[in-house]
């Protein structure tokens, strides 16, 4: 599941995004679930700049992860 909203249109968007994922559903503690929030801010015409962050959490572990991308997109 995925939704953006336009917070300044043409400008700056935010972004929620859910993932599960479970490779055996007849086995149990295998699910992977991630939740990531994100911004995108378009700078001019196709150049922007987008950051994530994202919480993984694996059944079996009982621990979550977390990481953050940034990803800066430039065209000409």
């Amino acid at each position: 599941v995925q939704g953006t909203y336009e917070i300044a249109p043409g400008k700056l968007q935010a972004v929620a995004k859910w993932d599960t994922y479970d490779p055996e559903r007849d086995l149990g503690d295998d699910r992977n679930d991630t939740l990531t929030l994100g911004a995108t801010w378009f700078i001019q015409g196709r150049t922007r700049l987008m950051v994530n962050y994202s919480l993984l959490r694996k059944e079996g572990l009982g621990r979550t992860n977390q990481f953050l991308a940034v990803q800066f997109q430039a065209g000409f």
